[in-house]
């Protein structure tokens, strides 16, 4: 199971079905849903049902609902968090403090400049 497996398995649930996701995705219906064949057939379970022309989402989709959409943002999040390190303003910072500087004073402006770091 890979991240764009889960983002296309998300994609059908939320565009409600295959044709709208393949629009979506910009690919063709057949490889969408041979996408989902083949998480369906990794798991064991269908994650759709077809349903007077509908797509649905099975039991095992509910479920797997909550943990691709994690799955998904995490994928998501760690490519963003990459990306950045290309910006000149970006990177990781290391301070080191004398222990009579490290007041509480010093602990309340850190707490606050991490509160206005965007990620």
């Amino acid at each position: 199971m890979d991240s764009d497996a889960l983002n296309t398995f998300l994609m059908v649930f939320q565009r409600g079905g295959i044709s709208n996701a393949a629009k979506a995705l910009h690919r063709t219906q057949p490889a969408i849903s041979r996408r989902i064949a083949l998480l369906e057939q990794e798991l064991g379970m269908p994650l759709f049902e077809r349903v007077a022309g509908r797509t649905v989402l099975s039991d095992a989709g509910r479920v797997m609902v909550p943990y691709a959409e994690r799955a998904v943002a995490a994928t998501q999040d760690a490519e963003n968090a990459v990306k950045a390190l290309a910006r000149p303003d970006s990177g990781p910072v290391a301070l080191a403090v004398v222990g009579t500087l490290a007041g509480s004073q010093l602990a309340r402006i850190i707490k606050r400049l991490r509160g206005s770091i965007r990620t």
